[in-house]
């Protein structure tokens, strides 16, 4: 519910909520600031490829990191980390970072994962009717948050 000031502030200013949008940005570019200031040693460190500022500016991307490289960076960076599987390759999200996005981005899967070709119909559209070979990436063992802290 808004309150008296708040609609009069809108009325002063239509361009309060881009305003406020700014200001969310800023917000988010001096978390990923603070981060790259409390852990810039610890990144460079790692000597991977890094792509700090990437959209909105509140992204620290890790990019094509090895299986063995992307244990590196979760080791030097420990929380819980979501895996995402893409056709040939694992994206890596730390989770619970608010104002950032912490980020391994097409990651080579680990030993234990397949890639697996199978084919689907793809329904017909301007081009006739055609099967398509996909991919896929098959893992047998999941690491535990054990595994990774050690």
């Amino acid at each position: 519910m808004e309150t008296l000031i708040e609609n009069e502030i809108k009325e002063i200013n239509p361009f309060q909520s881009e305003i406020d949008g700014i200001h969310e940005r800023i917000r988010k570019l001096y978390a990923t600031r603070d981060f790259l200031r409390k852990n810039g040693q610890a990144i460079k460190d790692l000597n991977l490829t890094v792509d700090p500022f990437i959209y909105d500016g509140n992204e620290i991307n890790f990019r094509e990191c090895s299986h063995e490289e992307s244990i590196k960076v979760m080791r030097a960076f420990p929380g819980k980390w979501i895996k995402t599987y893409n056709d040939s390759s694992i994206d890596y999200k730390r989770d619970g970072d608010r104002d950032f996005t912490l980020l391994i981005w097409k990651a080579s899967p680990p030993n234990t994962c397949r890639l697996i070709a199978y084919e689907v119909e793809e329904p017909e559209k301007i081009i006739p009717a055609q099967k398509v070979k996909k991919f896929k990436l098959e893992c047998k063992q999941i690491m535990s948050a054990e595994e990774i802290q050690s």
